[in-house]
């Protein structure tokens, strides 16, 4: 018989409440889809929105919501520098583990290729594991347009994140494009990418802490991933869909829809998928045999064979709507080859521009070596005391020539480099003002 040493009380958390299991959005674009799940009031969950954009914070309508790095950049943002945006999340370490007190597992949203994003997502993954929560990361990597530096950005963070992380999950905004043609309204756009990672995100938490008929556990989603890893940079692994449908037939219903999900539309899931997970979400209504139903009927409409990981949810409220929230994993990325370098910071160097009539310094010293010297003449009672005649030196020539500085090139800016110049009326105001009017300056 095994005695168990009692430390004192403790009562095991009730195994369908989602107390501490909460969803964290960072940076603008992480707060943006939190903030969708709000607007929805969907299942009650816990939500916190952290950004150094002032801007952001205030238009929020979550209610645990902190802005960071105020009284070092003054809530205007990391300006797309990912090592300010960590930095002020060292910084302010204490506050946000005091903040987060308690939470058993998060699910980490942000979009990378910014600056609070990339910086803040590692080190937010490095808090909670302190704190011995589970971390789950659902990154949203930027459009193939922003450029190689935000491409360079998303790589860094995505390398820290998947060794601090418990799985890290990839979508990319470029699916955006394919939605559904030019005439789509921005706006809708992104509330559509918004409400498709919401869901995700909430279906995560939900099958993965709350005790259900078919359970799905963190360890198949990492085997999945680590499976189906084929090596270089992985920038998109997850496809999401979600569909619901009511009355007699709601189960195929819930299928149609959730495979006609704007991020399936252009069909190149099918070719890099590799396993896909399914989770169903209904009332105490939900059957066996319309469980089976579902997953029959969507086996026979998925266009490639595919492994299918299955999981059911209960709602706690009765409802007679049946849902599926689709995840297909798969790989697709960069190689190594492909990635852009880091660029190496741009010194100030000085290049001396001489003037048009002005010789060279290299003319100045290949003249003089070519010069010969005159041998001394003696002048008239030029002998000193001693009978030696005096010597006159050489004739040397002297060069006088004005030196300027090259302030009609680039500089570089240090910090500020990378952010976007001041423009007031036409004008760069980060220039000075003898530049910007082209004013000769006598010296």
């Amino acid at each position: 018989m095994i005695d168990f040493k009692h430390d004192g009380e403790f009562s095991l958390p009730d195994t369908n409440s989602l107390a501490g299991h909460v969803i964290i959005g960072l940076g603008s674009a992480g707060v943006n889809m939190v903030d969708q799940i709000m607007l929805e009031r969907r299942d009650g969950a816990t939500l916190f929105g952290f950004d150094t954009d002032e801007q952001i914070i205030r238009g929020s309508v979550l209610d645990n919501k902190r802005l960071l790095g105020a009284g070092k950049i003054h809530g205007m943002g990391a300006g797309g520098d990912p090592s300010l945006a960590a930095e002020i999340a060292r910084e302010e370490r204490a506050e946000v583990i005091d903040l987060l007190q308690g939470v058993r597992s998060a699910v980490l949203v942000a979009g990378l290729g910014g600056g609070t994003g990339s910086g803040m997502a590692p080190e937010f993954c490095r808090m909670l594991k302190q704190l011995g929560a589970t971390v789950i990361v659902v990154a949203v990597t930027p459009f193939a347009f922003e450029g190689k530096r935000r491409l360079h950005q998303t790589v860094e963070a995505l390398t820290v994140m998947r060794r601090e992380a418990d799985a890290v999950l990839c979508l990319s905004n470029g699916r955006l494009t394919g939605l559904s043609g030019r005439e789509v309204n921005i706006r809708d756009g992104f509330a559509t990418m918004n409400r498709l990672v919401g869901r995700m995100c909430l279906n995560l938490r939900a099958v993965l802490n709350r005790k259900g008929p078919m359970q799905i556990h963190l360890a198949d989603i990492r085997n999945l991933l680590a499976e189906h890893d084929c090596g270089g940079v992985t920038m998109e692994n997850c496809w999401t869909g979600f569909g619901a449908g009511a009355g007699a037939d709601r189960a195929h219903e819930a299928v149609d829809k959730t495979l006609n999900s704007p991020l399936f539309a252009d069909g190149q899931v099918w070719t890099k998928g590799a396993a896909v997970i399914a989770c169903l979400s209904g009332g105490g209504n939900l059957s066996v045999g319309e469980f089976q139903s579902a997953l029959e009927y969507l086996r026979q409409e998925i266009p490639v064979e595919l492994p299918i990981l299955a999981g059911a949810i209960l709602e706690p409220c009765e409802t007679d709507t049946l849902g599926l929230t689709l995840m297909v994993i798969g790989q697709m990325g960069v190689e190594e080859e492909e990635l852009p370098k880091p660029r190496a910071r741009e010194e100030f160097a000085f290049e001396p521009k001489l003037m048009a009539d002005a010789p060279s310094a290299e003319e100045i010293s290949d003249e003089l070596d070519e010069t010969p010297v005159k041998a001394p003449q003696a002048a008239d009672n030029d002998t000193d005391l001693f009978g030696v005649t005096e010597r006159k030196s050489a004739e040397q020539r002297y060069f006088v020539q004005q030196e300027e500085l090259p302030l009609d090139k680039k500089i570089y800016r240090g910090r500020f480099e990378k952010s976007a110049p001041t423009i007031f009326n036409g004008e760069d105001l980060d220039q000075p003002t003898f530049m910007r009017r082209n004013v000769k300056i006598r010296l």
